[in-house]
């Protein structure tokens, strides 16, 4: 068995892997919001210049009917509104812009609204859509790797259930702390789109500045970002525990888990009070025993194994599937291709001719040193370990370290350079970003 440092470690990595894809899609969405505040201190820049007196715009101003040629311009913003809108995941604003559309008396202030919602609306379903993606993903990728580092771990691994789209939903749909993901993006926008038209109707009310009424608006677009990035981080780690959960009780061989809390000046009272805490599996209740505690938790559980047992011990009294070896030097992705897309990654394939990159010095059969030039083409080239192959590179941690990149990134490529005398066979190490690296002449043979 494995040590509890070698755990650790494993399960830190998988979750670190999806918070990162959280912390993407935060900064994704703050440049969403910060579109979304230009588009609306605009709306309210533009309706300033035609119709503020002094710098400023009465109730009584702002509530009078666009003129025939102002209705026609705003109806063709509308359509430009409902051609942005018709993906949206909720169709209710696509109705109210059809609604508004066809009436014949709109009022200034409705139109400034209008305006200003679609923004709110858009961001909305952008959210929504994008929440979905990223949880989908978080939750897909954790559960397979939790049971596929459990398997290279213990060497032992057993037929487990796989995730389809119907399936993805229903777990998508679990709710926590008393709601979903879903439900709470709608319900912040809602509650922001009720706010704006609050503070836009006491602007005018209090006669105040185009600048005044953009930033009043601008910080409660903050608040619902703040709102947006809370969710964003705990319902990533919800879903990181729920995979986590479903995996340990797939593989067949957890039982038990122990809490891990990162131990920093910002861990709340509740993790370090629960960090190294073990549970039985069947006990997991979430924000009692099992995380997330609270808001933007990032504390992570690591499974539990009791030394008086033996995993394959365990497999063989508790499952009833079929049984199978892993190898400890297995990549997730060549497991990934065997045990759940069910396909074998082929043990090399065909890739693109190539250039050599550097000079490279050979001896003929009389000790004469020669040299083969820079940008010699390379011919009949084939990937034989790392990405895309069942071949492990084992150098794989140490280009990554060397040079960059994630090391199931990195392949080893072979191909041939040939001169009028001789036929060279060249190996090399390559990555998608930081390009080709250590060519060398692995042999040479007379041309015949």
């Amino acid at each position: 068995m494995k040590p509890a440092e070698y755990w650790r470690r494993r399960s830190e990595e998988v979750a670190a892997r999806q918070f990162a894809k959280a912390d993407a899609y935060q900064a994704e969405l703050a440049r969403e919001y910060a579109r979304a505040i230009d588009e609306i201190r605009r709306s309210i820049e533009i309706f300033y210049q035609r119709y503020a007196e002094n710098g400023q715009i009465s109730m009584a101003e702002a509530r009078r009917q666009l003129s025939g040629r102002e209705l026609r311009e705003f109806k063709m913003t509308l359509e430009e509104f409902t051609a942005k809108a018709k993906n949206n995941a909720d169709g209710r604003w696509t109705q109210q812009l059809n609604e508004v559309y066809y009436r014949v008396r709109v009022s200034r202030y409705e139109a400034l609204l209008t305006e200003i919602q679609h923004y709110a609306e858009m961001l909305a379903g952008s959210r929504q859509k994008r929440t979905g993606e990223l949880l989908g993903d978080v939750y897909e990728d954790t559960y397979y790797r939790t049971i596929f580092e459990l398997q290279k771990g213990t060497g032992f691994g057993v037929t487990f259930a796989k995730i389809d789209q119907n399936k993805l939903e229903i777990v998508l749909g679990t709710e926590f702390a008393g709601s979903n993901w879903s439900k709470r993006i709608w319900g912040d926008r809602d509650k922001l789109i009720t706010e704006l038209r609050t503070k836009l109707a006491q602007a005018f009310i209090r006669g105040e500045s185009s600048d005044r009424t953009a930033r009043d608006l601008a910080e409660r677009m903050a608040v619902s970002r703040s709102n947006a990035e809370r969710l964003v981080q705990t319902e990533t780690a919800f879903f990181v525990g729920e995979a986590t959960a479903a995996g340990y009780r797939a593989s067949g061989v957890v039982n038990k888990y122990e809490i891990l809390a990162t131990l920093d000046n910002r861990t709340s009272e509740i993790c370090r009070s629960m960090d190294g805490k073990v549970f039985a599996l069947f006990e997991r209740e979430v924000g009692v025993n099992y995380p997330p505690f609270h808001a933007r938790c990032r504390t992570n559980v690591v499974p539990y194994f009791d030394d008086e047992i033996e995993v394959g011990e365990r497999i063989a009294r508790d499952e009833d599937g079929k049984v199978y070896f892993v190898s400890g030097d297995m990549t997730y992705q060549s497991w990934y291709n065997r045990y759940v897309a069910g396909t074998e990654l082929p043990k090399k394939r065909k890739a693109e001719d190539s250039y050599l990159p550097v000079q490279l010095s050979f001896k003929d059969e009389k000790g004469l040193q020669w040299f083969i030039p820079l940008n010699s083409l390379i011919t009949d080239v084939h990937v034989i370990a790392g990405e895309g192959v069942s071949v492990v590179l084992r150098a794989s941690e140490r280009l990554s370290q060397q040079y960059g990149g994630k090391p199931e990134e990195w392949s080893k490529k072979v191909g041939k350079i040939e001169s009028e005398k001789y036929v060279f066979d060249i190996h090399w190490v390559e990555h998608p970003q930081f390009g080709s690296r250590e060519h060398k002449i692995a042999g040479m043979k007379v041309r015949k």
